[in-house]
């Protein structure tokens, strides 16, 4: 007599040994294609993920399924910088991570992260920031552990509507994966009313009294419950920030220094916090890795340009929505010595081919005598200029040069170097004025 459930179990193991010898034989085709490829000077090394996208996406979860613990971080800002902070407590923890650090978060980006790593040693983390819009097609792939949103704006209305669609991408994305952790943003009513009601395990995180500094959409919602909520937000000399919070869960109060600028990080800096604690990392080694993050790609960048004498400062923000940008926009009115801008503006496809928004941005003028040289640059200098012109803000000098190469080393050899000079730039305009950049200092490209 034929027993069915052996039956069952040798083809269980036949499947997942195939499997297995499958996805080695595509890893290993891949490192040599993109190998190749590079050998040979050319680009191209997304199209294994590309490829996998359009034709296997199925590929993603079975690679996913030799992850310990998948973490997966979503919403309009903060993905990268919440990431790379787990990533340096993951470090310090001294775990086995596979993330997609190169910010490259819509499926085709995580489906090369996954295929270059390809099955990874027990224990591993996976941990990936992922584009709205494309949550719920990866949680239909795999099984996240935790998901961290923090939080929902209006962003690129061309590429994705109202956001109403956006709050259901995630609430479908949520619903996917029933048994993940979710970590949220509780000041955010938009992102609070998409997380009432799911069944899932939730924890909360929030600035208290800080929190009507932000220009969320919706009613304020009644915040019960927070988990971890900041006591006291200190932004020092340098931008950095000194955070106090308050742990509901075990009732003390502890505190840490996070380097990414603003209080805006504050969020970020308790997401990431908050997403540790749920990976079980002990509170000391959090704190290190907390402590030990910096500034990610345009997230508060920091260049020293030396042909300049004395060298200029300079900083970089990416700024792709009114919310980003007015929170920027605020943090430099915390400085209390005199500065430059550059702000360059593109509407290509990557930063949103609808420019309108920069009309949402709250931008109240600089207190007199501190905003020195500003540029207006990038493919729609001209708009920004009269937006900028507009609210009457001005400074020593007002150019408008839609050539960011041009506007670049204006700022480098005619404005006064003594000043720190800050750029807050759209994504595209960032990424060619990184390379213009490497004419004065060695700078890192910024890939997707």
């Amino acid at each position: 007599m034929i027993n069915d459930g052996c039956d069952d179990g040798f083809m269980v193991r036949l499947y997942n040994r195939c499997m297995y010898v499958l996805l080695k034989s595509i890893t290993v085709f891949v490192r040599v294609f993109v190998g190749l490829l590079r050998l040979f000077g050319f680009g191209g090394t997304a199209l294994p993920g590309l490829w996998v996208e359009r034709y296997a996406p199925w590929l993603i979860g079975e690679y996913a399924k030799y992850y310990d613990t998948i973490v997966l971080v979503t919403g309009t800002n903060g993905k990268t910088t919440v990431q790379l902070a787990l990533q340096r407590v993951l470090e310090e923890d001294r775990r086995r991570l596979v993330n997609n650090a190169s910010g490259s978060n819509i499926l085709r980006g995580i489906a090369s992260t996954v295929l270059a790593a390809g099955i990874p040693a027990s224990g591993s983390v996976l941990l990936c920031e992922v584009e709205e819009a494309t949550m719920p097609h990866l949680t239909r792939l795999l099984r996240a552990h935790i998901i961290v949103i923090t939080n929902l704006y209006r962003d690129q209305l061309d590429a994705y509507g109202e956001l109403h669609t956006t709050v259901k991408y995630l609430k479908d994305a949520c619903l996917e994966n029933p048994d993940a952790t979710i970590i949220f943003n509780a000041d955010d009513p938009l992102v609070s009313d998409a997380c009432t009601g799911l069944p899932h395990k939730k924890q909360s995180i929030s600035l208290g009294s800080y929190a009507s500094q932000f220009a969320y959409e919706g009613s304020v919602p009644q915040k019960t419950d927070v988990t971890y909520e900041a006591q006291r937000i200190v932004v020092q000399e340098d931008l950095a920030i000194h955070i106090e919070v308050r742990d509901n869960g075990a009732e003390r109060i502890f505190e840490f220094m996070f380097q990414p600028p603003g209080m805006y990080n504050a969020y970020n800096a308790l997401a990431a916090y908050a997403a540790s604690r749920a990976l079980q990392v002990e509170h000391d080694i959090v704190i290190k890795g907390l402590e030990a993050t910096r500034p990610p790609f345009g997230r508060g960048e920091r260049f020293t340009v030396t042909a300049s004498d004395p060298s200029l400062s300079l900083r970089m923000f990416l700024v792709k929505n009114p919310a980003g940008y007015g929170q920027v926009w605020s943090l430099l009115q915390t400085l209390t010595t005199p500065f430059s801008l550059v702000l360059a503006l593109n509407d290509r496809v990557a930063d949103g081919t609808d420019v309108s928004w920069i009309w949402d941005i709250r931008m109240p003028p600089f207190q007199s005598g501190l905003l020195q040289t500003i540029c207006c640059t990038g493919t729609r200098a001209h708009d920004m200029a009269l937006r900028v012109k507009y609210e009457g803000i001005e400074g020593t000098s007002f150019l408008v040069e839609p050539s960011l190469e041009k506007a670049l080393r204006h700022m480098v050899y005619h404005t006064n170097a003594h000043h720190p000079c800050f750029v807050l730039t759209t994504y595209t305009a960032m990424n060619e004025l990184r390379r213009h950049l490497n004419q004065f200092v060695a700078v890192l490209p910024y890939q997707t």
